[in-house]
């Protein structure tokens, strides 16, 4: 069984003092593992096992269902040991000690600003290819979205809801800030 499938709310009494010198250590307390596991006195176990629990949940990243996105009635597999280790090192390029100092949540923070960092290149790279689609010798008769060029596109804001934003929009709507009102008019 690998660490991510690990119950805290079953762990032997040794697992359950490892787990707390850890987290201890990780905070930054000079305790021992010895020290650790003097805190857990049987009436004292409940307790530390349930303040664990709570450290745990309180470190996972809140789930969240892309814009757009059906939420479905599987759940997903659960991510292995060696699979989160592979994601932190290839993808986030994290060294172990990096990793293994880190909450769920904290890589999880990383993982989406790696994803916006990608989709602002895709965007780039994107808005070329639809460019160059769209004046080249055999042009398509209505123009392509560059979003379609994208391996991670935004979700679709026009479905959520939410108005879209664009340059010409803020022109418009300074260019009538700017206009003096009643003095268009001229008199012949």
């Amino acid at each position: 069984m690998g660490a991510m499938q690990i119950h805290l709310a079953n762990l032997s009494a040794s697992l359950l003092r490892a787990v707390l010198f850890t987290v201890l250590r990780e905070a930054g307390a000079k305790t021992s593992l010895k020290e650790a596991g003097e805190m857990l006195r049987p009436g004292s176990m409940p307790k530390t096992r349930a303040l664990l629990i709570e450290a745990w949940i309180a470190s996972m990243p809140e789930t969240e269902c892309e814009e757009g996105e059906p939420q479905s009635a599987v759940a997903p597999e659960p991510l292995t040991t060696l699979d989160a280790w592979s994601k932190a090192r290839f993808d986030l390029r994290l060294s172990d000690d990096e990793w293994l100092s880190m909450t769920p949540r904290m890589v999880h923070a990383l993982s989406k600003r790696r994803l916006e960092s990608s989709r602002q290149f895709e965007l780039m790279i994107s808005i070329l290819c639809a460019h160059t689609v769209n004046h080249s010798f055999h042009a398509p008769k209505t123009a392509t979205d560059p979003r379609s060029y994208m391996l991670h596109p935004w979700p679709d804001q026009r479905e959520s809801g939410a108005t879209k934003v664009t340059g010409e929009t803020l022109f418009g709507v300074f260019a009538a800030l700017t206009k003096p009102k009643g003095k268009g008019k001229s008199k012949k």
